[in-house]
């Protein structure tokens, strides 16, 4: 049968100490001999605490790349939207053929926010509240995108609501992780 004892070394088959060998579980270690490890000698398998601590890690850089890349995005968006003419008419457009509430408001907001946002996901600082105004935008957007059905309003991307969704569902994993690693705020 199977031996718990709480060790930092463990005793292999010919008696001498090997460091940390074995399965560790809240400070034990499980050494072979029957059960689920029938072998003579303990059998190194990386503990849980080690791998939520690497997949902690791997996570919180995901999350920040995820973040600044969603940031860039809201970031350029705001400034075509303001700086370039045709993207500025394009956008006029969506908002009429929408039949939004508050034409001017939304017209001269939205471009404005997507600049806020963006520059507050890229520097990491109050990244849950950017998260969640970039995806009410995103959800405005899918709706622009199946109301509106004329093609040339849309000149940058498909008709089909296939980045905003992306861009969602990507922020949905900023909101409910966080910042990540790499961050200002």
């Amino acid at each position: 049968p199977s031996v718990l004892r709480s060790a930092t070394t463990a005793r292999c088959c010919s008696n001498r100490e090997v460091p940390s060998v074995g399965v560790q579980r809240a400070g034990y270690l499980l050494e072979g001999g029957g059960g689920l490890f029938p072998r003579r000698w303990p059998v190194r398998v990386r503990s849980d605490v080690y791998l939520l601590r690497r997949f902690g890690a791997v996570m919180d850089v995901a999350l920040s790349v995820v973040r600044i890349l969603i940031g860039v995005l809201m970031l350029m968006t705001g400034v075509m939207k303001i700086t370039v003419p045709m993207l500025r008419e394009a956008w006029s457009g969506q908002l009429r053929l929408a039949k939004l509430p508050f034409y001017k408001l939304t017209f001269w907001l939205t471009p404005v926010a997507e600049l806020a946002v963006g520059t507050l996901l890229i520097l990491g600082i109050w990244t849950r509240l950017a998260a969640a105004v970039v995806l009410l935008m995103m959800l405005g957007a899918v709706y622009v995108h199946i109301v509106v059905d004329d093609p040339s309003v849309f000149p940058l991307q498909p008709n089909a609501p296939v980045i905003p969704i992306v861009v969602a569902g990507l922020t949905i994993f900023v909101l409910i992780g966080g910042t990540g690693d790499w961050h200002l705020g």
